[in-house]
């Protein structure tokens, strides 16, 4: 290495340019075969970018292609990846293909080298015609140089890689890779080398993982380490990646963490490349991002802004930018919002659908808001499909549900995408819509045969409704268009609660998170949210349009009782931290249950606390009047006792002299 860039020196104090480029071009292609350290990489790439590629048509092949390769390697690793990369690696793709043939074995070395690291510029642009082009170039090469070079075995080593990543991003051609890999194989059992077996490591690795094949990848990690090599440093970063990111993706966040912060360490101290040190920072923040430590990970992704290019910077500007939203969801909803308009918008624009890929329940969330707001809806929706992301939640009735089914206020059926809904008044429609509300009624678990028929056919044996039974679920899943939304397993017959939104569902799921509220108190604004999704859930009683025998009464109280419960419980947490918002939500709940007397005089205690004592005594005038219309009765000694508190409110305290 020394000894090339003294001659690079000289050349250049010479004013030999060509001498200068091939020499300084030879030094960068060591340091990247080598994969001991990058240290001196950086001023090579400098010294080769900072002057245009010199004549070299003086000299003898295959050295006038090195100062092409040397431009190409730093624009490559200076993450220049526009228009002066793709002119230099065509240019260097054609000098290699069609220049005069020489059947040479060094100038068949130099052209085997060159087309691996032209894989990947390939990969980059996943063009599969370079990748056949620099196949048929290899093979040719390899005829004319003896088996045991160590040019063909980092052929082999490359290629592999660079198969396994295309078939990880795709998950086809998996035919073609194992042909790659038995290649690469049969050449290390008669030339053993050890980077080679340890990028096939690397491979099977990538293959294990893509598989979702676990032991697999713990197989191919335990034997990385016998293969990393004396002091390649490169090697080891590698090693600790693929060991952080299989543990991000088993759930071990901890032991990520120290193994992506030793890669990301290490890194640093061999002078790794812009674009290594920002893949292991993005790996390192998204680890934080799973163990819910956001500011952390932002402040990660901030460290980065230093040494990255600005094309590149949309990768720490997206993931900064959404994992700040999160951050600040509960605390500042105006900047949340915002900062999800400026992460999603990036992603929009660089076309990457799988944002936040490591972390799919923030993900989730993250497009659920985003539909939520109105955010970049198309692209959001579009990434939703790619991925077949699953909802955060049962309540996010935002999310592009196949099916919505609402209960309260009348039975309802909306499909994805169709304005036309179902009331189920036709004759036609009524038992599969009878079919349909009970499995919405039995839950997300569904029940057995029995359970449903019972829910569908009352005071009748459900054992003899077989066939019965049967033409219903069938007209049913007729009725929502697809038959895999209807499902049976184990015995239970059930909706797809991933794609069929139903509006009790959510009710429960919402009844949950505000019960907690007692244990955990939430923000203000994550209670003011609840409110809201609340009542727009409930927008009439349950059944409402049906005056039939099947619909229970008793079913439908208690869904009235617990609407009633949870607007009262939340109503007191909120009023902690916003009376008035607490005021607003019970007069809201007082329209949804206008003869509620509990919600009327949780309504009176709370503007009786906030010194508002004649809009107190207006609401309790009215909660007599709704009493009385409804039930014909007096309202009740608890409700009158308020009377006491609003007609005589507390005196004011004493005036201190």
């Amino acid at each position: 290495m020394s000894v090339l860039l003294a001659l690079a020196d000289d050349a250049a104090s010479a004013g030999d340019d060509a001498a200068e480029q091939v020499a300084l071009s030879m030094a960068a292609e060591r340091i990247h075969s080598g994969r001991e350290t990058y240290a001196g990489l950086a001023g090579i790439t400098r010294r080769l970018l900072g002057k245009p590629i010199a004549d070299v048509s003086t000299l003898d092949i295959p050295l006038r292609w090195w100062p092409s390769l040397g431009r190409f390697l730093a624009l490559l690793f200076a993450e220049q990846h526009d228009e002066v990369l793709q002119q230099t690696a065509t240019s260097l793709l054609q000098s290699i293909t069609h220049d005069p043939f020489c059947a040479e074995p060094h100038v068949a070395v130099t052209r085997l080298t060159i087309a691996r690291h032209l894989l990947g510029y390939a990969d980059l642009k996943s063009d599969e015609a370079i990748l056949v082009q620099l196949d048929a170039i290899a093979v040719e090469a390899m005829r004319l140089i003896a088996a045991d070079n160590v040019a063909v075995s980092l052929w082999w080593g490359e290629r592999a890689v660079i198969g396994s990543l295309s078939y990880s991003r795709q998950g086809r051609d998996y035919a073609r890779l194992e042909k790659v890999i038995a290649g690469a194989e049969a050449h290390l059992a008669r030339y053993p080398h050890g980077d080679t077996q340890f990028k096939l490591l690397r491979v099977r690795l990538d293959i294990a993982n893509t598989a979702n094949d676990r032991v697999g990848a713990q197989s191919a990690l335990a034997e990385m380490p016998q293969h990393i090599g004396s002091n390649k440093k490169v090697n080891l970063v590698i090693y600790l990646r693929s060991r952080g990111f299989f543990a991000l993706e088993h759930g071990s966040g901890v032991d990520a963490e120290r193994d992506l912060s030793q890669a990301l360490e290490l890194a640093e101290s061999i002078e790794a490349p812009p674009p290594v040190r920002l893949a292991l920072t993005h790996l390192l923040a998204t680890t934080l991002f799973v163990q819910n430590r956001l500011r952390d990970g932002c402040a990660v992704l901030e460290q980065a802004r230093s040494y990255t290019a600005a094309s590149q910077m949309h990768f720490i500007d997206s993931l900064a930018a959404t994992a700040a939203s999160a951050a600040c969801w509960d605390q500042d909803r105006d900047a949340a919002v915002q900062l999800l308009r400026d992460g999603l918008g990036t992603y929009r624009r660089a076309a990457r659908h799988l944002f936040l890929r490591s972390t799919p329940e923030l993900a989730a969330i993250t497009a659920a808001r985003a539909l939520q707001y109105g955010i970049e809806t198309e692209f959001v929706a579009e990434s939703i499909r790619r991925r077949e992301m699953q909802p955060p939640g049962r309540a996010v009735e935002c999310w592009p549900w196949a099916i919505r089914i609402h209960l309260f206020g009348g039975f309802a059926l909306q499909r994805k995408n169709r304005a036309a809904a179902s009331n189920g008044r036709g004759k036609a429609q009524q038992k599969p819509i009878a079919i349909l509300r009970a499995l919405a009624l039995l839950g997300p678990r569904g029940g057995d045969r029995r359970a449903l028929a019972r829910r569908v056919w009352r005071g009748v044996d459900p054992d003899e409704q077989g066939d019965a039974l049967d033409m219903g679920i069938g007209r049913a899943r007729k009725l929502l268009g697809d038959d895999s939304l209807i499902q049976v397993q184990d015995g239970r017959i059930f909706l797809d609660d991933k794609r069929v939104f139903v509006d009790t569902w959510a009710f429960d799921e919402i009844e949950q998170v505000i019960r907690d509220t007692e244990r955990q108190p939430p923000s203000r604004l994550r209670m003011e949210e609840l409110g809201q999704q609340l009542i727009a859930l409930y927008v009439g009683r349950l059944f409402d349009d049906d005056d039939s025998l099947t619909a229970s009464a008793i079913l439908i109280e208690q869904f009235r009782e617990r609407f009633i419960n949870m607007v009262t419980l939340l109503a007191r947490a909120l009023a902690r931290h916003d009376l008035r918002g607490a005021m607003d939500l019970l007069q809201r709940a007082i329209e949804r249950e206008p003869y509620s007397e509990r919600l009327y005089r949780s309504l009176i205690e709370q503007l009786a606390n906030a010194g508002e004592y004649a809009e107190a005594m207006r609401w309790y005038r009215r909660c007599q009047h709704a009493v009385s219309q409804a039930y014909g009765v007096a309202i009740s000694p608890n409700t009158e006792a308020l009377l006491a508190l609003i007609r005589m409110p507390p005196p004011n305290p004493p005036v201190e002299s």
